[in-house]
């Protein structure tokens, strides 16, 4: 057997049916929607980061605060932080500290809270702080 090449006639066609242009527009339109749906997920996933750590701000700011000027008071606070955040914030004695409980121990948590896309995000964070007692008792008044 022997080898020969192929010999068109003048009845052939040369070049691709419309079928096969077709089916490369579909594989081609395939990847692209493949592609971009890629792209939409990682414009996405960066705008909830960029969020996410927005909130994260808002919490280290709030903690920042606390205790610092003024005396530690147990309780829970919450209200509106701006650029539709709000915020929940909790201080919860744990411990008074020897001597004759001079220091006191307190538990802090913060939650910033925000809609996005419909659907309630938050972020938490929890600390403990020191504060000494003051005269008139924890948290009072005194010098």
């Amino acid at each position: 057997m022997w080898w020969s090449p192929m010999v068109l006639r003048p009845g052939d066609q040369r070049g691709l049916a419309l079928l096969e242009v077709l089916v490369a527009f579909a594989i081609a339109a395939a990847a692209v929607g493949v592609v971009f749906s890629g792209v939409l997920d990682g414009m996405r996933g960066a705008g909830r980061a960029a969020r996410m750590q927005e909130g994260l701000s808002h919490a280290r700011s709030h903690l920042a605060a606390i205790g610092h000027g003024q005396a530690m008071r147990a309780g829970e606070t919450s209200g509106d932080d701006g650029g539709g955040f709000s915020y929940r914030l909790s201080v919860v004695p744990i411990a008074a500290i020897p001597p004759e409980g001079t220091v006191r121990l307190y538990a802090v948590r913060i939650v910033i809270g925000w809609t996005e896309a419909g659907q309630a995000r938050e972020v938490s964070m929890v600390t403990q702080r020191v504060d000494a007692v003051r005269s008139g008792g924890p948290g009072g008044g005194g010098p």
